[in-house]
């Protein structure tokens, strides 16, 4: 019983992880496609990728330094601040 509920459990896991994988990439090609520079939006989708804890680290790194690269294009305090931030995320992570 305990093993089926903890695979239940992993299951779900695992596909929240990667429906919220494929939504922020919906999402971040909507921002970079109507050149959204709200920056309420962006920290929003910057702070949703930080929270992920299941996924592989380099589908979050592809996602972050896509959105990144593009917050840099008008907004280098914003991009720089979200560079720090996620350097210490990982950094933290990897230990």
């Amino acid at each position: 019983m305990k093993d089926e509920t903890y695979e239940e459990l992993t299951h779900t896991i695992v596909n929240f992880t990667a429906n919220e994988i494929i939504s922020l990439t919906d999402e971040i090609d909507r921002i970079i496609n109507t050149k959204c520079e709200n920056e309420s939006v962006i920290s929003y989708i910057f702070d949703r990728i930080l929270s992920i804890m299941f996924s592989p680290k380099e589908d979050l790194e592809s996602l972050y330094y896509r959105l990144l690269n593009y917050t840099k294009e008008f907004n280098e305090k914003l991009s720089s601040d979200y560079e720090k931030i996620f350097v210490e995320h990982f950094s933290s992570i990897d230990k």
